[in-house]
Formats: C-alpha cells, sequence, structure tokens
C-alpha cells in the first residue's frame, strides 16, 4: 500500500485539531493526537523512504499523539480546587416549578431542609450542592 501524502497526514492533524476545538474545548486529547499527524507529515515531507506505509505512519502519529498526552495534558488543564468561584456559584435564590428549583437558569432536582413539599412559585435559598441536587430552604419574607 501507498504512504499517505504529507498534505493527507497535515489535513487530518488540522481535522483533529479543529474537532478539538469545536465539540470538546478544554479536553486536550485529540489535540496531542493532531499534533502526532503533524509530526508525521512534517517527517514523511522531511526523508519520503522512512514511513513508507500508511499503516507505519498511523502508528507513528498515533504513538506520538499517545507520549504527548501524557507528557503535557496536565500542563493545560488547570485542576486545582477554586472555593470563591464554587462560593459564588453554590449560593444563591431560586423558583419552586413543580419538582424542581430554577437556579442560574438551569432546573434543578432539590432536597428540601423541611418535610412539607414547596407550592410553585416559592422562592427558595439555595445552601448546597451536591451530586447535580441542591440542597434548599425556604426564603424567610
Amino acid at each position: 500500500m501507498m504512504p499517505l501524502a504529507p498534505l493527507w497526514l497535515g489535513g487530518i492533524a488540522a481535522a483533529l485539531i479543529i474537532i478539538e476545538l469545536i465539540f470538546f474545548p478544554g479536553t486536550f486529547v485529540m489535540m496531542w493526537f493532531g499534533a502526532g499527524f503533524a509530526a508525521t507529515a512534517l517527517i514523511h515531507a522531511l526523508f519520503p523512504a522512512l514511513l513508507g506505509h500508511w499503516a507505519l505512519q498511523s502508528a507513528l502519529a498515533a504513538a506520538v499523539g499517545l507520549v504527548l498526552l501524557l507528557l503535557l495534558r496536565k500542563r493545560f488543564i488547570d485542576t486545582t480546587p477554586h472555593p470563591e468561584i464554587e462560593a459564588i456559584n453554590t449560593h444563591g435564590i431560586g423558583i419552586v416549578k413543580g419538582e424542581f428549583v430554577e437556579y442560574s437558569g438551569t432546573l434543578w432536582r432539590y432536597d428540601a431542609q423541611s418535610t412539607v413539599p414547596f407550592p410553585d412559585g416559592t422562592k427558595v435559598e439555595v445552601m448546597a450542592i451536591d451530586e447535580n441536587r441542591l440542597t434548599v430552604r425556604e426564603l424567610q419574607p
């Protein structure tokens, strides 16, 4: 079988990076495999006899992408907790709508601190968010 031309490899690299940016922003996975295809395109352009089969090109691109992913991904992702941001987003006022509370433009399931269900339209104070459920109490007038 014939090897892929460097332009095709570059096109695959660009497609992977663009797909990452549009559909999976911030995950930093496909970008590294795109970089692997870009490196393979460069190697094939400079040394055409070195990569004589498309399977070898694909294996090299995957290997380079995997190495880059394992070495560099953590540098691009911020994993430090930001309690000041979480505090801003986890306390506020919501409105009961049936079995849900509308809070920050989203309907959430909720656990109330009272045993009596809240009627629709009741304003509640959001105390915490835990595993996509709000803990709320009735807002005192």
